[in-house]
């Protein structure tokens, strides 16, 4: 009933289907359809902007204002030679004031600070870049992966009810007892009830993988018999832990940050810095109104210097937010670097450890099947239970399917070593599709 249920939400979720595709193919639809991608480019966008906004702090800043009044007056006089007056007029003004900053330190840290945050917004971006190859990668082979359990579990259940049948015909012809028909079944069972959750995880990768591109692939290209299993060059581990302290992106990234914090403090400091402006101001006002209207023109020039005294703390609470702030930039630096080296040596030992589980596993697979043929002929001639079958041939399809993960795992390492080192780039994406032959 949960596998029926998550069938028809995968349904919904995902918008079409494509035939099979491989790696490359996939990354480049996902370049153009990946809202964690698309994101990252539009606030990078975003970001640029911080730039032209702070050197508008140093240009002039014009504004006009203006204004007209509807005036009304009445005149009563104590002299009965002059008659009472009702007037209505109207006066009209406007003025331009256009205001130059000559000293303003907090600008200056603004306009540092601006510079940062592109620096950082550019490498966030090739860090979001570098994280949606890994991203596709590690989706493309999730599916791949549970495509190898879910295979190994079929073949692992048709070989049982190939042996359940032949219990079956035994018992009833007295050869075996029962209990060996049981445990045939009982494994029967097993096995059904594992093929079920395979299915279930094959289903949950292939909605992972395109909850990235919004497309689903039921087909999947699958990866060459024979891959080339090479070892990290340069072969030594802190030589890769020093190129990654020097090119990862997030730990550049976090060290902007830094940056960004720094000029942020310098910002709130100024507040206690005095300024300068110069001030050019020219107007023009219109009354019509009395005996005699008016027009009056007016100009002015001045350089207005302002001390800042006392702003109810408001500067000092501030300034010391800032040094908090700059604080906790510092920290998330220093754990960016942790992670970094620990990325990079899990990585490399990964490589490593990989090359050598994979041949292990290969020659595995060769035993379990000698196994399984010695098994199967020794159960023919009575020297051996079917318990025994059952479980070298569980040994092969386990063996056979761990054999395929790890090779997934060694690419991905490779992958995640070259991420660690910031050198990761569509390229190593290439090379690994190359790998790949098309799904029959």
């Amino acid at each position: 009933m949960q596998f029926r249920v998550l069938i028809v939400l995968s349904s919904l979720y995902i918008s079409t289907a494509v035939s099979a595709q491989g790696l490359l193919s996939i990354y480049q639809q996902a370049k153009t359809t990946d809202p964690v991608w698309l994101g990252a480019k539009a606030g990078n966008r975003a970001a640029q902007e911080a730039s032209k906004q702070s050197l508008a702090a140093f240009l002039p800043n014009a504004s006009l204002s203006g204004n007209t009044t509807s005036n009304f007056r009445d005149s009563k006089s104590f002299n009965t030679f002059i008659p009472d007056r009702r007037e209505k007029y109207n006066s009209n003004a406007w003025t331009l004031s256009i205001t130059q900053p000559v000293f303003r330190m907090a600008n200056y840290a603004s306009h540092r600070q601006a510079k940062a945050s592109v620096r950082q917004s550019d490498i966030e971006l090739a860090a979001s870049a570098q994280d949606l190859i890994l991203r596709v990668a590690q989706a493309y082979f999730d599916v791949l992966s549970a495509e190898t359990e879910l295979t190994s579990v079929k073949a692992e259940k048709k070989a049982i009810a190939r042996q359940l049948d032949q219990a079956q015909k035994r018992f009833e012809v007295g050869l075996i007892a029962i209990t060996d028909v049981h445990e045939a079944q009982a494994s029967h069972d097993l096995a059904s009830a594992q093929e079920i959750a395979a299915e279930n995880s094959l289903l949950l990768a292939r909605v992972a993988l395109s909850e990235i591109t919004g497309e689903e692939y039921r087909d999947l290209n699958q990866l060459n018999d024979e891959i080339d299993l090479l070892m990290p060059d340069p072969a030594n581990i802190e030589d890769w832990v020093e190129r990654a302290f020097e090119n990862n992106l997030s730990l550049a990234a976090a060290k902007s940050a830094v940056e960004v914090a720094q000029e942020n403090v310098k910002i709130r400091q100024a507040g206690h810095y005095p300024t300068l402006d110069l001030v050019a101001t020219g107007g023009n006002s219109v009354s019509k109104g009395g005996n005699f209207g008016s027009e009056t023109d007016s100009s002015t020039l001045s350089l207005q210097f302002s001390v800042p005294i006392y702003a109810g703390g408001a500067v000092v609470s501030q300034t010391r937010q800032a040094l908090a702030e700059l604080e906790q930039a510092r920290q998330s630096l220093k754990q960016s670097k942790r992670a970094t080296e620990r990325q990079v040596r899990n990585a490399y030992l990964g490589i490593i450890a990989g090359i050598s589980r994979i041949q292990a596993l290969k020659q595995a697979v060769i035993s379990a099947q000698s196994a399984v043929d010695a098994t199967e002929a020794g159960f023919e001639v009575g020297t051996r239970t079917i318990v025994d079958v059952l479980n070298v041939q569980r040994s092969l399809y386990r063996s056979q399917s761990d054999y395929q993960v790890a090779r997934y795992a060694y690419l991905l390492n490779g992958l995640q070593l070259k991420q660690a080192v910031g050198s990761l780039s569509e390229d190593d994406l290439a090379s690994i599709d190359q790998l790949l032959k098309k799904s029959p």
